[in-house]
């Protein structure tokens, strides 16, 4: 079992659930060195101070905003007493239920599993089945450390567990702001139902054992070549489309062997023939 990331209490109202958090997601990957890319030499990052030139030890090390020119510093302890919305640590505290879908997926960030406590574990059923049952996800407000930022964060149903994820705050989100979206763009009927037929025939289920990064393997392979002194195999990369200016034709053919992937699909899956 994975190590918790969070230990504390899910209060909805007056019902307190002592609870783990877990992360949901592995982000581990094969990190690399900055190196001298000449003899292999590691680069060294050093602490030092641009206006005495001194080597600064960790802890003297503080956080600063630079404002109109200045360099105003802060202490751990000036931070930690801004406001935080009435959060405490060691507290996820749902505020309200609303409908699945309420959040836009844009705010949507790192997720968790919440792990309950033995103690817990009947309120925490029942909660869930009553999320799920509703199409409710609760949101709320949470810190993960004290002195830290309090997040926005929505608890959720997600297979025979709850889930927290956290959220943007609405005014942390950007407002698009780019130029393509003035333009008013010319679509002909036909090119709108020749997108539609695009998308009705890759439309499919959901299977999420279909999906697999072949990185890490072919990074495994290229770090084994290396060690045994062979030249690695590269890849060729797709050459990108040279024009798009005939977007129907471009869809045709899309369509066109979108028909003949499903018909091979198809042939596959016929079921060989036996003699009696």
């Amino acid at each position: 079992m994975s190590r918790s990331t969070w230990n504390g209490t899910l209060i909805v109202n007056l019902l307190t659930l002592p609870v783990a958090l877990h992360r949901a997601t592995d982000d581990e990957d094969i990190r690399f060195n900055q190196v001298h890319d000449e003899d292999g030499g590691k680069i060294r990052f050093d602490r030092i101070c641009t206006v005495c030139g001194k080597d600064v030890a960790w802890e003297h090390i503080g956080k600063g905003k630079e404002v109109a020119g200045k360099m105003l510093v802060f202490t751990d302890e000036e931070l930690a007493s801004l406001p935080r919305s009435g959060v405490m640590p060691k507290i996820i505290a749902i505020d309200k239920f609303i409908p699945a879908g309420s959040i836009d997926p844009t705010a949507l960030g790192t997720a968790y599993n919440i792990v309950p406590e033995e103690a817990g574990l009947r309120a925490y059923a029942l909660l869930r089945q009553a999320l799920k049952s509703r199409r409710r996800v609760g949101i709320g407000r949470f810190m993960m450390r004290a002195g830290s930022r309090d997040s926005l964060v929505i608890v959720r149903p997600y297979g025979k567990m709850l889930m927290l994820q956290r959220a943007a705050w609405p005014l942390d989100i950007r407002e698009p702001d780019f130029k393509f979206l003035g333009v008013d763009v010319p679509v002909k009927p036909a090119e709108t139902e020749l997108a539609g037929q695009l998308v009705d025939l890759m439309s499919a289920k959901w299977d999420p054992a279909e999906y697999t990064s072949q990185y890490p393997a072919a990074l495994e392979a290229m770090l084994a070549a290396k060690l045994a002194g062979t030249a690695p195999v590269v890849a060729d990369t797709p050459e990108r489309v040279a024009s798009m200016q005939d977007v129907g034709m471009v869809l045709e053919l899309a369509i066109a062997a979108q028909k003949r992937a499903k018909a091979g699909d198809s042939e596959e899956e016929q079921p060989a023939d036996v003699d009696a």
